[in-house]
C-alpha cells in the first residue's frame, strides 16, 4: 500500500485541529503530499441576466473571502511538521462538488475530512454527499479531543473492521490487512448476525440448537482462514449478534477502538442518508475516526492479493 496524495478540506472560518493533526499523521506514515482545500461556496443567481449584478455587488466580498482563505491557509501550514510537504488550494463551488471535482483533479488516495452537523434542509451532511462520488477513500474525524491520536501511539492500537462477507466487505478487509502492515494498529474483525424477523421465528422455533452453533462456529473459521500469515498475531475475530449499527457501536467502546474501517456502498446512498444505512449510523454516531472505502474507486490498486486468497 502506498498513499501519495491526501486532501484535507478546510474551512475559511472553522477546522477542527483533529482533522488537521490526522491528515498529518497519514501523511507522516505514508510520506504522502496534503493539499488543503480552501473553498468558498460562491453561487450566482440562476438568471443569467442577473449574474453580472450579482457579481458587482460581490466584488469587494470575494476579496474578503479570498484573503480570508489566504490567511486560514497559511495558518494551517504553520501548525504542521516540517516534514510533511503540503500545498494548499483554493475553490469556489458547492463544497461536495468542489470536494471530489479537485480530489479528481489531483488524483487523491484518501481524502480526510471532519463530520459536520448538517445543514441543508433534507438533513444530508457534506460528508455523506462525499461518500456518494469519491473516488478514493475517506477518513471522517469526529470532532472529539481524542479522534486526532490513534496514529501517535507506539502500537497495537484497536481498529474495528466490520464483514459481513459480501465482495465489497473482503476488499474492505484487503484494505484493512495493507493497512496493519504500514501502520502501528491491531484488526477485530466483526461479524454481525442479523437480527431476527418475525418471518424467520417459525425456521427458529424448529432449527436445532448445534445447527445454530456450528453455522457460528463455520463462520468464524471462514474468519480466520481470510488472516494472513504475516498478521495472525494482530488480528482477532469477533462474532456478535443484534442489529449491525447498534453492533458496531457497541463495540467500539467495549474493545476501546480507535478506529473504523468499513466499507460505504453509494448506490441507493442518497436515499439511505435520511432512511438511515449502516455506514450513515456509523458516521453521525461513531466516537472515534472512521475510514470509509468506497464500492468503487481507489480499491483495486490497494489489493495485494486476489480476492479469493482473502477466503471471499
Amino acid at each position: 500500500m502506498d498513499i501519495k496524495t491526501v486532501l484535507c478540506p478546510v474551512d475559511v472560518y472553522r477546522i477542527t485541529d483533529q482533522e488537521l493533526q490526522l491528515a498529518s499523521l497519514v501523511c507522516r506514515h505514508f510520506g504522502a503530499r496534503l493539499i488543503l482545500q480552501c473553498n468558498l461556496e460562491t453561487v450566482p443567481p440562476s438568471s443569467l441576466g442577473m449574474n453580472w449584478m450579482y457579481a458587482e455587488e460581490h466584488r469587494d466580498q470575494g476579496k474578503q473571502d479570498e484573503a480570508a482563505a489566504e490567511r486560514k491557509l497559511k495558518d494551517c501550514f504553520s501548525k504542521l511538521p516540517l516534514e510533511v510537504s503540503v500545498e494548499g488550494k483554493i475553490t469556489h463551488a458547492p463544497r461536495d462538488f468542489a470536494i471530489i471535482a479537485l480530489s479528481r483533479e489531483c488524483n487523491s488516495d484518501l481524502i480526510v475530512m471532519a463530520r459536520h452537523d448538517p445543514t441543508d434542509s433534507d438533513l444530508v451532511s457534506v460528508a455523506e454527499r462525499v461518500l456518494v462520488e469519491s473516488p478514493c477513500p475517506v477518513l471522517i474525524v469526529q470532532p472529539t479531543p481524542e479522534a486526532g491520536d490513534f496514529l501517535d501511539a507506539a502500537t497495537n492500537q484497536p481498529v474495528i473492521v466490520p464483514v459481513d462477507f459480501t465482495p465489497h466487505s473482503m476488499r474492505t478487509l484487503d484494505y484493512a490487512f495493507a493497512l496493519a502492515r504500514r501502520l502501528p494498529i491491531t484488526l477485530q474483525l466483526l461479524h454481525m448476525e442479523h437480527s431476527t424477523g418475525w418471518r424467520d421465528l417459525h425456521v427458529m422455533a424448529f432449527r436445532r440448537q448445534d445447527e445454530r452453533e456450528r453455522q457460528l462456529v463455520d463462520c468464524k473459521e471462514r474468519l480466520l482462514g481470510t488472516i494472513p500469515a504475516d498478521l495472525r498475531e494482530r488480528v482477532r475475530v469477533h462474532l456478535r449478534g443484534g442489529a449491525v449499527a447498534e453492533g458496531i457501536l457497541r463495540s467500539i467502546r467495549e474493545l476501546q477502538a480507535d478506529l473504523v474501517v468499513m466499507g460505504a456502498h453509494p448506490k441507493g446512498f442518497w436515499k439511505k442518508a435520511i432512511t438511515g444505512s449502516t455506514a450513515c449510523e456509523i458516521l453521525r454516531r461513531s466516537p472515534c475516526p472512521v475510514w470509509f472505502v468506497p464500492t468503487t474507486g481507489g480499491v483495486s490498486s490497494w489489493k495485494e492479493e486476489p480476492l479469493a486468497a482473502a477466503g471471499a
